[in-house]
């Protein structure tokens, strides 16, 4: 499914040590679940939360689109991670580093009171979305190197599974759970989530794969040759288009679920009434992710990527119109979203791997995701501001057009082809 390029593996760079595909594919898969863990809490648990608590609209707004800066910036530190590494300190030693930041960062909130620590709330929470993000670069360059281009059809598919289950229990289930107190349940679980999946990453026995039979054994970039093949990456006409389609495309999903944490509260939905919405909305999320990865099977990623997106513009038109009607078909509405949410983020995401090659491929990949990150930041934002001086349906429609602009740079990239790289060896 997946056209990444399957780099050999380099120095500290180890495969999971595993008889068959299976047991990677848990592997990776629990660790996304421990990236989907954190952003079901920040972004679809706090934002309800802090709406009871009366913080306004623009704030948690400004709140959950800051977060997403981190993200959005991961490309500049990527090529670190990939540089920063030999045998006693790979890939493995970054996950374990980010994974300590990302949980000294929680400890602390766990004595706070959003509306009185909102201050101290923030820059945490900011400085635990800086480790995450370090820890997503990480994840997503081992597996590219440890696991073979024949699994990464079924790899995405199980990474994709934990990421969603992490999202789910962090959200349906905190609420679920809480009994009126999300954040009391949400922190110590996602501590305890955290400290099991460092162990696992500490303690799974790994060893060398030794390369194939003829196989070219990828030397460690240095730092001049990675500028000279980011230089000329940045000057692709294709990369600026896919650039410019991550960071406008989205924007109108994007502002739904930004908005959807307060909406819900202010639609009158209990926490059982909003833990029920999210775990519906992530198996909509789930099936429209798999129509939209047949989707681009069957007609190609860069067509799927542009049906989607208008499929999206379309959907969240229609659930900005039907926000002023009756609550099932407000909620009916705003759940078809996130189907099409689903969709256009395997077709997109087919899209941008296409095109992240050579042995630049993790940091290519790390900065289209960034990309989409600023979309999620900026979209989530001006949503918030609109909101406030027009209500949810305006900032939605107005949003839903915005991502429309994104077909100006996807007709560009009809023939066009991934990017060709400077080498990265000397």
């Amino acid at each position: 499914m997946s056209t990444v390029p399957q780099p050999t593996p380099g120095p500290g760079t180890a495969p999971v040590a595993a008889p068959g595909r299976r047991r990677r594919q848990l592997f990776f898969a629990l660790l996304y679940f421990s990236e989907g863990a954190p952003i079901g809490w920040l972004w679809w648990t706090l934002p309800t939360q802090l709406r009871r608590a009366e913080i306004s609209v623009v704030e948690i707004t400004a709140l959950t689109s800051a977060l997403a800066i981190p993200w959005s910036l991961k490309f500049l530190w990527a090529p670190a991670v990939d540089l920063l590494r030999g045998p006693r300190f790979g890939l493995r030693g970054w996950v374990i580093l980010a994974q300590l930041g990302m949980i000294a960062t929680l400890v602390p909130i766990l004595g706070l009171d959003p509306a009185n620590d909102w201050g101290l709330l923030y820059g945490l929470l900011l400085t635990h979305a800086f480790f995450a993000a370090t820890q997503d670069v990480a994840i997503d360059g081992w597996a590219i190197r440890a696991v073979p281009e024949e699994e990464r059809g079924e790899l995405n598919a199980a990474m994709q599974v934990g990421m969603i289950g992490g999202r789910v229990l962090f959200s349906s289930g905190v609420l679920y759970l809480s009994a009126g107190d999300a954040n009391g349940v949400a922190v110590p679980m996602l501590l305890a989530v955290l400290g099991i999946t460092l162990a696992m990453v500490v303690f799974a026995p790994l060893s060398a794969s030794p390369a194939r039979e003829g196989a070219h054994v990828e030397e460690r970039p240095s730092w001049r040759s990675t500028l000279a093949a980011l230089r000329s990456l940045i000057t692709s006409r294709s990369v600026l288009r896919l650039v410019a389609v991550a960071l406008i495309g989205g924007a109108g999903f994007e502002a739904a679920g930004s908005l959807s944490g307060s909406w819900l509260v202010d639609r009158g939905l209990t926490d059982d009434g909003i833990a029920t919405f999210r775990l519906i909305s992530a198996g909509l999320m789930a099936a429209g992710a798999v129509a939209g990865g047949w989707l681009a099977g069957r007609v190609g990623a860069l067509r799927a990527t542009s049906l989607t997106l208008v499929s999206v513009a379309l959907v969240v038109a229609v659930a900005a119109l039907l926000n002023a009607g009756s609550p099932p078909l407000a909620l009916a509405g705003y759940g078809g979203v996130y189907l099409a949410l689903g969709a256009m983020t395997a077709a997109s995401y087919a899209l941008f791997m296409g095109h992240a090659a050579g042995p630049l491929a993790a940091t290519i990949f790390s900065a289209f995701m960034g990309m989409t990150n600023a979309c999620e930041a900026w979209a989530g934002r001006v949503a918030g501001i609109l909101q406030a001086d027009h209500g949810y349906g305006a900032a939605m429609m107005a949003m839903a057009a915005a991502s429309l602009i994104a077909l100006v740079p996807l007709r560009g990239l009809r023939n066009t082809s991934p990017p060709r790289q400077a080498p990265t060896t000397s």
